[in-house]
């Protein structure tokens, strides 16, 4: 899935990735960037391990930047729980 070419991170909600600029990413700011109601429970699923955990409001998920050419290498999906 393309990506915007200014982007330095991707972040994949519900199976759509979406730019981002910053290393990391709150469990609100995720909800924002995939239009999610703010009350939802958020998942993280880690698609290489095939494991998944439930998110607390405070929890802060840190990104590797991407690489021209390159697929993201951390592979985690955030879903409404």
């Amino acid at each position: 899935m393309p990506l915007d070419a200014t982007a330095k991170y991707a972040v994949l909600i519900g199976g759509k990735l979406y730019p981002w600029n910053t290393d990391s990413i709150t469990v609100q700011e995720i909800r924002e960037l995939g239009v999610l109601p703010p009350n939802c429970a958020m998942i993280e699923e880690d698609l290489q391990r095939s494991a998944q955990r439930s998110l607390d409001e405070g929890d802060v998920h840190q990104s590797p930047r991407l690489q021209e050419g390159k697929e993201f290498t951390k592979k985690v999906n955030f879903k409404r729980g």
